[in-house]
């Protein structure tokens, strides 16, 4: 129950990370695989997320070479982050901000039918 709810919670967090983050950066800056962490900061300020999830909003859009670079995060803490991502919301392994801004992401996609239903009829 615990670690249902620790899920719960932190992907009601970085929901606005994923999803909706992509889209400012796309919209502010033009599609793109990878952005400069000036970037990422200004999508940051302008979605007006709390700083406690600017490491993941950081290893969403950004490189690891420029992560290493500018913010000083380490390649396995990076890797760790956008692995947890990938968990919580169903990603790839290697996703790529082009497929978070796809609109093929942003669909809803409803659960199947079940076949062993009834249905009421």
């Amino acid at each position: 129950m615990l670690a249902f709810l620790k899920r719960y919670l932190a992907r009601r967090r970085l929901w606005p990370v994923v999803m909706r983050m992509p889209h400012q950066l796309q919209s502010s800056f033009g599609a793109s695989d990878v952005y400069t962490t000036l970037q990422v900061r200004r999508a940051i300020t302008d979605l007006r997320l709390p700083q406690k999830v600017w490491l993941h909003a950081l290893a969403l859009a950004c490189s690891p070479q420029v992560l290493d670079d500018e913010a000083h995060m380490a390649r396995e803490t990076y890797e760790r982050l956008r692995a947890e991502m990938a968990d919580l919301f169903g990603l790839p392994d290697h996703f790529t901000m082009n497929y978070l801004q796809s609109k093929r992401f942003a669909q809803h996609h409803p659960a199947p039918e079940n076949e062993y239903s009834s249905g009421g009829h």
